[in-house]
Formats: C-alpha cells, sequence, structure tokens
C-alpha cells in the first residue's frame, strides 16, 4: 500500500500545479506606473469570486482536479487488491467486489467541486482584479491555450518522470521509520537475559 500514499501525496499537488500556471503570465512585463494610473484604483482591488471562477474554470481546474481523481482511485484499487491477494491467495468474487465498492465509496466523497470552491479565497487574497485580468486575457490567447492543451499531458509526463524516483526514496523513507520504530520497541523492552536483580542486604 505504499505506492498508494505516493499517490495521495502526488493528488494533492494538483492545485498547486494550477496555481503555479496561473502566477507564470505575471512574469510578462508589466505597464509603466504612469500608463496603469488611470485604472489602478479599481484594478488592484480584490477580484471578485466570480472573476476567480472564470479564470478556473479558464485553467481547467475541475476537470483535471476529476481526471487525477479518477486515475488515483485506479492506483488505490489495484494496490489494495494486490494487498488483498498477498493476505488471502484466491479471494472469492465477492470479496474482490466488496473491496472496490468500499474503495469507490470512499472516492464518492471527494468532490471536486467542493475544492475548487475551497481556493476561490486564496486567489482572492493573492492576485488583485487586475492580475486576474491579466491572467485570464493570457490564457485567452493562442499560447495560452497551447499551455492549456499541454498541460494535463506534461503533468502526467512530468508524473511519470519523478514517479519512480520519488517512490524509491519514500519507500526508503518508511522503511527508515520502521527500523528506527523496532530499534526504540526493542530498546524500551526489558531483556530477558538479564538475571534477576538481588535485594540489597539490610
Amino acid at each position: 500500500m505504499r505506492k498508494c500514499l505516493l499517490s495521495l501525496v502526488l493528488l494533492s499537488s494538483v492545485c498547486c500545479w494550477s496555481a503555479q500556471q496561473a502566477e507564470r503570465p505575471s512574469a510578462q512585463p508589466q505597464p509603466s506606473p504612469a500608463k496603469a494610473r488611470p485604472s489602478s484604483a479599481a484594478s488592484q482591488g480584490p477580484p471578485s469570486k466570480e472573476q476567480v471562477a472564470k479564470l478556473l474554470e479558464l485553467l481547467q481546474v475541475r476537470r483535471n482536479v476529476e481526471s487525477m481523481f479518477m486515475e488515483t482511485k485506479e492506483q488505490v484499487m489495484n494496490e489494495a487488491e494486490q494487498e488483498l491477494r498477498r493476505r488471502v491467495p484466491e479471494p472469492s468474487v465477492a470479496q474482490i467486489a466488496r473491496l472496490h465498492g468500499m474503495i469507490n465509496n470512499e472516492f464518492d466523497r471527494l468532490s471536486a467541486g467542493e475544492l475548487v470552491e475551497s481556493i476561490i479565497p486564496v486567489y482572492q487574497r493573492h492576485f488583485t482584479k487586475g492580475d486576474i485580468d491579466a491572467i485570464v486575457a493570457f490564457y485567452s490567447s493562442p499560447v495560452g491555450q497551447k499551455m492549456q492543451r499541454e498541460q494535463q499531458s506534461m503533468m502526467r509526463e512530468s508524473m511519470q518522470a519523478a514517479g519512480s524516483r520519488q517512490q524509491q526514496k519514500m519507500e526508503a523513507i518508511l522503511q527508515k521509520i520502521q527500523d528506527q520504530m523496532d530499534q526504540v520497541i526493542q530498546d524500551e523492552s526489558p531483556k530477558q537475559d538479564d538475571p534477576p536483580k538481588k535485594p540489597d542486604n539490610p
């Protein structure tokens, strides 16, 4: 089940990826203060919820999260079934179906919509109305649309490229923790080989 842990860790980075994509256009040259002055009062205020929702829709955050939920569920299901077969060499069809049902029920509790709603305030704290307008303009451009088309494939390929190495590191970390835990238990357990302590003579 250790691979499942790695999958969930990678899943938690989906929104961070989208946020990083949103921040990229800010590296573009900004208008000089003199040109920005006429609309600065309006553009420097916090963006509305509708503005941020439009940006997240343009970034296809919800679709990407739903896609990652499905991919992670499939991997968790495969790992869980392997674990079941390790414990029960010949599981029945009913046992496998029950396992799949439990996993489906747990993943059904995850809501991409709730996740998107929860990150809207984060964008409102870190971006102004002018920032959001500029980002939306970028992702509405041909280059921005291309980035959107390629983003999911790039993210999947990036995870595949880093996954093997990160999995090895995670395995090593978990093994080290297990070894240290065994050592703590051994150190704290009474040593059976020690002779009983003799009472002091009065």
